[in-house]
Parts: structure tokens; C-alpha cells; sequence
């Protein structure tokens, strides 16, 4: 009891802090070409004036730098880990691209310290959003939360033809945005499920000037565990233009969108006519479905994940960034395209094959099991790094059935393939989740 009253104590303490100031949005440098070198190393941040935190980054004191590929393209990347420290071997992954497993990043790609990882591949993905971080076994959380995430944005001839902002860090802007848990050293842990900071591209509270036009945001939602209900804090409407696979096929207008772990999106918001104004980005977390982490309640008394009534985000709304609204560029994007890229369902024939997926707790394994909290298993087997449970053949057309029995919502990630979402619980899927095929997320309620 004493613990939580004084992490709680703590969050009162920073959130004081991150109100006296502003801060201007951390852009990421974008680097381009097809060799890139990139150094993980650890740092230090003051999120807040004087206060130093222990930060890990590529190339920087945190976060990395955003990788801009041309499909077709053959790259190669250079990772070097230089982490200190006992047992900081790392990994690399390249979230939502189409590259074999030797290239792929996973938890078998280990890049020990003072080691250097140079995977090789043609880059195959359409234009979209993707990003990279840690995937090591027992080690995503901590090493992404400390800071090891960038985005990369893929480029294409389809995507070249619209009338799209394109401007890097003026009209193009990626949106990374994560909480994290600082302790009472002013450190980020993973320790006991409690947000005290809200940040976007590693800034607490931000704002960032955007010209008054149609301008891109590459929305990440890169944090460990909360799912956020994107919206503006003026309920202005804004297009979808892209989801985990890339662009849709057509823009989609919303007020709402749903950003789970891992996904990205690429939405369009015109701000012409908008001089001086400001306008916040704003996580209504109020709004969430239920048994999703970040509503206000998850599971029951029984069942429930540790301190998740004592997090002070969750059911919340809160302000993710603050845009202020200036003078347009010199050729500004006016217009929001209707029709976007051209895009394909996968077809179901007698040769499709079907699997199910049971997505339960398991007990028996030394903790005690919670249908809310874990430990989580797949078919009643746990994650072992040396078993391989399902051999799927390259080519073939499959449908999957994943059931989640807890009471929590799960995002659920394949490496290397885009998939098509049929339906969720029996009904078709709302409409931003149509139109295009979806790489490396979808839901798992059930």
C-alpha cells in the first residue's frame, strides 16, 4: 500500500513539472540511401529541465532515426550494439516489412554488445509506415521503453502520383507516441504498470507549429501496453489515408481513430483557414471499448491487472500534442484525395487452408494465473524460443480464427505477411479496418 501511494505521489510530482513547460516536438533526423549505419548506445534525457533519466537510442540519445526506403531497393544496415551493462545483448526488428526470417530481427537475430548485425534485403513493401525496435525474448518492453524505436517510411511510384504531403518534419510529420513508467529516481521502469509520463517522439508536452494546409501525421503508437482513442480536443474530422499495410484504397473521414500497440496509421487534417489557432491531439481514453488497457476498468476485482485502478490514465482523456497553426508553405497541399491506391483481397478456394488459435491463460507454471494479467499462451503452449508449433507453406492462402478467452484485448502481430480481416465476432469489420490488406496487427477481442 505504502508503494502505490507513493508512485502515485511521484505522478502528482511530474505532472506538476511537464505543466509548467512546454516543449517543442522532437522531430527524428530521416536518413536516406541504401547502406545505413546505426549505433545503439545508452544516454541520458531530461524529459523535464535538470532532471537527468538513463535513456537507451540509435544514433542519439533516444528514439532513432527515421529510415526512408524506395521499394525496390536493395539496403543493407549496419547495427551496432553498443549498450553497457550486464547482459545488454539486444535485437533489431524490422516491424511490418516483408523480409526473410535471417533478415527479420526476431528474438534468434541476437546482436551481442559491441557487436555489429548487417542484414540484407530488397525492399518489397508498398509505400507506408513501419518501424523498428527491439524484439529480444524477455527484453522488448524494457529496451523499447527506454527508448530504442524509430519509425521508416517506404516510398513507391503509386504513392509518388497523389497529391499528398510529403515534406519531411514540415507537412510530414511522424507521431510517436508512448507513456512511460518513471520512478521515484526519476528512471524509466516497467515495474509496476503505473503511467507518470505521457510523451510523443520521446517530449512531454509537446507542441509543434504546422502550416495552415493539409498536413500528414504518421501516428505510432509505440507503447508497451495502452491503446490510445486518437482524436482532436476540437473534434475536428481528419482522413485515414493509411493503415499497417500501407495506403487504402480510398480516405476514409473520421473524428476517432483506434491505435493499438504497435499499429500505425497515416492520417490527413486540413488545417487551411486555421491561422494562430491552436488545437491538441488529444487520447480520449474514456471513449474505449471495453477490456481494452486504458479504459477504466479491466476484469473485475478478482481478476484485474496489478494497479491498474491506481493508474491515473486509464479512462482518462489527455492531450497528446499541441499544434499551432501558421502560415502556409509556398506550395501547399489544399485538397484531400478521395481515391488512393490501388489494392486486392486474398481469395478463399478449396485449397485454403484453416487454423485456430486459442488465446487463454495457462496455470500450472509457477504463477498464478489471472484471465486478465496472464501468463498468456497460444493453444495452451507457452512461447518457447526452440519450438515450432505451425508450418505455414510459402504461397498458400489461409484463414485464420484467433479466439481470445481472457478479459483483456490483445493486438496480434504475424512477421512478414499482410492479412485481410474477415470479420470480428461473425460481423464484418468497421470500415477503417477495410480496404486494404493490414500488415502485423489486428484485433483479438472475443
Amino acid at each position: 500500500m505504502k508503494r502505490t501511494f507513493f508512485i502515485q505521489l511521484l505522478f502528482i510530482f511530474n505532472f506538476v513539472i511537464v505543466s509548467a513547460q512546454e516543449n517543442k516536438l522532437y522531430v527524428p533526423p530521416i536518413l536516406t540511401g541504401k547502406v545505413f549505419n546505426l549505433e545503439i548506445r545508452d544516454s541520458i534525457t531530461e524529459f523535464w529541465p535538470g532532471v537527468k533519466t538513463k535513456t537507451y537510442g540509435i544514433n542519439h540519445n533516444i528514439l532513432a532515426p527515421t529510415l526512408l526506403l524506395q521499394k525496390g531497393d536493395s539496403v543493407q544496415i549496419n547495427v551496432t550494439n553498443r549498450l553497457v551493462g550486464s547482459g545488454n545483448s539486444t535485437t533489431i526488428h524490422w516491424h511490418g516489412l516483408h523480409v526473410s526470417a535471417m533478415n527479420d530481427g526476431g528474438p534468434h537475430q541476437i546482436i551481442q554488445q559491441n557487436a555489429t548485425w548487417s542484414p540484407k534485403f530488397k525492399v518489397l513493401n508498398n509505400a507506408g509506415t513501419f518501424w523498428y525496435h527491439p524484439h529480444g525474448e524477455n527484453k522488448t518492453d524494457r529496451h523499447v521503453s527506454k527508448g530504442i524505436a524509430g519509425a521508416i517510411v517506404i516510398k513507391d511510384p503509386e504513392e509518388a502520383l497523389l497529391n499528398l504531403p510529403r515534406t519531411y518534419a514540415i507537412d510530414d510529420i511522424p507521431i510517436i507516441i508512448q507513456t512511460k513508467e518513471i520512478d521515484v529516481l526519476n528512471q524509466i521502469t516497467i515495474a509496476s504498470f503505473l503511467d507518470t509520463a505521457v510523451m510523443v517522439n520521446a517530449t512531454v508536452k509537446p507542441y509543434y507549429d504546422l502550416p495552415a494546409q493539409v498536413v500528414r501525421l504518421r501516428l505510432l503508437n509505440g507503447a508497451s501496453t495502452r491503446t490510445f482513442m486518437i482524436g482532436f480536443s476540437n473534434n475536428m474530422p481528419f482522413s485515414l489515408i493509411a493503415t499497417d499495410g500501407g495506403l487504402r484504397d480510398s480516405s476514409l473521414q473520421m473524428t476517432r481513430l483506434l491505435l493499438s500497440n504497435g499499429e500505425r496509421a497515416e492520417i490527413l487534417v486540413n488545417f487551411t483557414g486555421m491561422i494562430n489557432d491552436s488545437v491538441y491531439l488529444r487520447s480520449y481514453g474514456s471513449e474505449l471499448p471495453k477490456g481494452i488497457f486504458g479504459v477504466d476498468s479491466v476484469g473485475d476485482k478478482d481478476n484485474t491487472i496489478l494497479n491498474y485502478y491506481e493508474n491515473p490514465l486509464n479512462g482518462t482523456d489527455f492531450d497528446l500534442v499541441k499544434f499551432r497553426i501558421k502560415n502556409s508553405t509556398a506550395n501547399p497541399v489544399t485538397a484531400i484525395p478521395t481515391a488512393l491506391a490501388n489494392t486486392f483481397k486474398y481469395l478463399i478456394t478449396p485449397t485454403t487452408k484453416y487454423r485456430k488459435f486459442i488465446l487463454d491463460t495457462l496455470s500450472g507454471v509457477g504463477i498464478i494465473p489471472t484471465l486478465a494479467e496472464g501468463p498468456f499462451a497460444f493453444n495452451k503452449k507457452l512461447f518457447d524460443i526452440n519450438r515450432i508449433d505451425e508450418v505455414v507453406y510459402l504461397n498458400a492462402t489461409e484463414v485464420w480464427t484467433i479466439h481470445n478467452k481472457t478479459m483483456i484485448a490483445h493486438p496480434f502481430h504475424i512477421h512478414d505477411v499482410e492479412f485481410d480481416i474477415l470479420d470480428i465476432n461473425g460481423m464484418a469489420p468497421p470500415k477503417y479496418l477495410q480496404g486494404k490488406k493490414r500488415c502485423c496487427f489486428g484485433h483479438a477481442w472475443g
